[in-house]
This record gives structure tokens, C-alpha cells and sequence, in this order.
């Protein structure tokens, strides 16, 4: 028991190989490999530039493009109303807001203030991974929870 929790299992160390040792050109699946390799990189720059785009269209909200890593950082101006509101039950600001999404999409995105930014702004970190294709229905809906939470507390 004591040895599964310590060590990879068997498949693990496998895969792990075969990504610290990818194969070599000349070999039988090399261009396999790289074929593999180049659809998924270029799937994921076109889901950082999809999702940059979207969140860039809503009101009070600016995200640079991602560039490597899975994750876009957009920050929010939320409305002082929001804000008020989330301190007056014992919510900070952009956590009352990733609830908020959760709660009313069933989306779920971590507040910026766990990771130690500037008093006084607001983040929250989303993951570029869904398939493009879902990532149409996720940005659909957080569009749509945005817009109206900015209506309400405007």
C-alpha cells in the first residue's frame, strides 16, 4: 500500500517516459508522434486566441492572449455595487463572483485573490482545455451570466 501512494503506477511511468523521450526522427513513430504533436499545439493557440477574444468583448473585462500555459487570467472591473455587496456578506469580491458563475452556469473559475493580487483588482483563472467546440458553449454562457450580474449590479 504504502508503495502506491510513494511511486507511479507501472502505466504512468510509461507515458512519462515517453514524454521526457519523445521518439527521434528516422524513427518508426516519429512523424506520428509529431503529426499528434503539432494538432494539438495548434488546437490550443486557437482556443487561447478564441478565449482572449471573448473575454476581451465583455464590458469591464481585459485578458491578455495566453501564451504557455492552459490558463487564461482576465482581470474585471466589477461594479461598486458588487463589490459592496459581496464585503457586506462576507465575500470577497471576486470570489462572490466566481460563486456566482458557479451557482447560475454550473462554470467553474478560481478567484484572482488566491493568488495574491493588488488590493483593489480583480481576476479570476478559466482553463483554455474544453474541445473548440465546447468552448463556444462555455464562453456562450459566461457572456451571458457577465452581462446580466453587470446589469444587476450596475
Amino acid at each position: 500500500m504504502q508503495s502506491v501512494n510513494l511511486c507511479p503506477n507501472v502505466l504512468g511511468q510509461i507515458a512519462l517516459g515517453c514524454i521526457v523521450d519523445p521518439p527521434k526522427e528516422g524513427q518508426p513513430s516519429y512523424q506520428q508522434w509529431k503529426d499528434e504533436r503539432e494538432t494539438i499545439f495548434a488546437s490550443l493557440q486557437k482556443r487561447s486566441k478564441i478565449v482572449a477574444n471573448a473575454l476581451n468583448q465583455l464590458e469591464g473585462v481585459q485578458c491578455n492572449d495566453v501564451e504557455g500555459a492552459l490558463y487564461a487570467f482576465p482581470s474585471i472591473s466589477l461594479p461598486t455595487k458588487a463589490v459592496e455587496h459581496a464585503k457586506s456578506i462576507g465575500k470577497i469580491p471576486d470570489t462572490f463572483y466566481c460563486l456566482e458563475l458557479l451557482a447560475k452556469t454550473g462554470l467553474c473559475v478560481v478567484p484572482g485573490s488566491g493568488f495574491g493580487q493588488v488590493d483593489g483588482t480583480y481576476h479570476f483563472r478559466m482553463t483554455i482545455l474544453p474541445s473548440e467546440n465546447d468552448l463556444i458553449d462555455v464562453l456562450a454562457r459566461l457572456r451571458d451570466f457577465h452581462n446580466e450580474f453587470m446589469q444587476k449590479f450596475s
